[in-house]
C-alpha cells in the first residue's frame, strides 16, 4: 500500500504526508551525534521520543504504516513537550494553552521546522544577518525569511487545525465517520 494511503484518506493528510516526505535529512558530525546521543540519554522525554521513533521504524519495516504514523506523531509531541518545557524554563513569562496541549506540542515542532528552513534558505540565498547595511539587503532578508516560513506553514496550520491529531487518531482508532469519508 502506498505511504500516502495508509493513515487518513483526506486530502489534507495526503498532502501532509507528501510534504513530510520531502524534508531533507541533516547529517551530524561524529561529535554532534555523540552530543545528541548524550542529550537523549540524559532526558527522559527525549529518550521516550527516540524510543517511539525507533518503534515506528520497526513498524514501517513490517508494513504497519498507520500504527507507525501514530507513533511518529507521538514522538513529535514528545519533542514538542521538551521544547515547551525548555522555553518555559528559560522564560518564566512564556505560557501556552494547556487545554490544547497536543496541538501546542505539535506547534512547537512546527516552529523548529520553520527556523531550520529560514536558516537553510538564508544561507542558500545569500541572505546574511551580519550584513544588513542597505534597504535592499534588508528587503532581500525579509523576502527570504517570509518565503521560508511560507514553505513550512502547512505543518503549523495542520497542527493548529487538528489535522495532525486526526491523523494520529486514525492510526490508533477505527472511526466510522472517517471511514465513510474514505
Amino acid at each position: 500500500m502506498p505511504a500516502a494511503e495508509w493513515a487518513y484518506c483526506g486530502t489534507q493528510a495526503h498532502k501532509f504526508m507528501e510534504d513530510s516526505c520531502a524534508m531533507t535529512k541533516m547529517t551530524l558530525t561524529p561529535e554532534g551525534f555523540s552530543k545528541l546521543e548524550e542529550a537523549i540519554k540524559n532526558n527522559p522525554v527525549l529518550d521516550n521520543a527516540f524510543r517511539l521513533m525507533a518503534d515506528a521504524d520497526l513498524l514501517i519495516r513490517h508494513e504497519r504504516y498507520a500504527s507507525a504514523l501514530a507513533l511518529a506523531v507521538l514522538a513529535t509531541e514528545e519533542i514538542g513537550k521538551y521544547l515547551l518545557s525548555l522555553w518555559q524554563k528559560n522564560d518564566p513569562a512564556f505560557a501556552y494553552n494547556r487545554h490544547k496541549l497536543h496541538r501546542m506540542k505539535q506547534g512547537a515542532v512546527a516552529v523548529l521546522f520553520m527556523s531550520e528552513r529560514v536558516r537553510r534558505d538564508c544561507r542558500a540565498n545569500g541572505a546574511d544577518f551580519s550584513d544588513l547595511g542597505t534597504p535592499e539587503k534588508m528587503a532581500h532578508m525579509a523576502q527570504t525569511v517570509q518565503a521560508a516560513i511560507d514553505k513550512e506553514l502547512f505543518f503549523a496550520e495542520s497542527a493548529k487545525s487538528g489535522v495532525i491529531e486526526a491523523v494520529k487518531h486514525s492510526g490508533l482508532y477505527h472511526d466510522d465517520d472517517l471511514a465513510l469519508k474514505c
